[in-house]
């Protein structure tokens, strides 16, 4: 056979070769064919992985421990045990322990992190975070009517239809109502979004402004009855860590 022809032949069985190759692999001939699909059209599956890039995403902010604690001990300085000098040096001392702490939060507990917050949340009033809670937030006031520092009322007037008695009353109010900040031509905080963010950073930064302290006891009773299971503690993480946009 020629050169030529040989040639010729390699060639054939390439192109063959790759026609093969580039055939789908039926339904069912393998197991990874089948994971693919489940993968692709499973919404089970899906859902699962919505879950996990959530939880991936939390824990920058709500997971992130503190950093780790170097300690350096030093025993028997004096060289009393061995009859040596007194000495600070890790290697001429009686015994030298090197320790590192790494500080773990126990299950199920959560942490706020109080140091600057009253400047840090004042000055993300326009944190694109806002809108994300909102879009969560229920506005139903049930932290408000949780919380026990909360101590937002209202006024209202009643009358008799033949104007022969009046009472005027103040009962509890809570500011994600929509009239809480009604004046004159309407609700000054007519949006979730603004409703959510006066009670957090009047909660946590200009209660610090009225009072000298928190308004937080850190008994979570908002986190435990929020319908929607909105954390004050992970929005406040969140907050603090993500930039704002420009």
């Amino acid at each position: 056979m020629s050169a030529f022809m040989r040639l010729a032949s390699v060639f054939a069985c390439l192109a063959t070769s790759g026609v093969a190759l580039a055939q789908p692999i039926a339904l069912g001939a393998d197991v990874d064919s089948l994971l693919a699909l489940a993968r692709q059209d499973n919404p089970a599956f899906a859902a699962e992985g919505f879950e996990t890039d959530a939880a991936r995403e939390r824990v920058g902010a709500a997971g992130a421990l503190p950093d780790p604690r170097f300690t350096l001990e030093l025993m028997d300085v004096t060289n009393t045990m061995s009859g040596g000098s007194p000495s600070v040096l890790p290697g001429r001392v009686g015994e030298t322990r090197y320790r590192i702490v790494q500080p773990l939060p126990g299950w199920g507990k959560r942490a706020l992190e109080t140091e600057g917050l009253h400047d840090a949340l004042l000055g993300v009033l326009e944190h694109p975070r806002w809108d994300d809670v909102a879009d969560r937030c229920l506005s139903c006031g049930n932290c408000t009517l949780v919380c026990p520092t909360c101590f937002c009322t209202t006024v209202e007037d009643r009358t008799d239809l033949l104007g022969e008695w009046t009472e005027r009353s103040r009962r509890w109010e809570s500011c994600f109502s929509l009239d809480h900040s009604h004046l004159g031509e309407g609700s000054v905080r007519d949006t979730v979004h603004h409703r959510y963010r006066q009670w957090l950073t009047h909660k946590l930064a200009t209660w610090e402004d009225q009072f000298g302290e928190s308004g937080c006891v850190g008994c979570g009773r908002c986190i435990t009855w929020c319908p929607v299971g909105i954390d004050l503690t992970e929005e406040v993480s969140a907050l603090r860590l993500t930039p704002v946009d420009q």
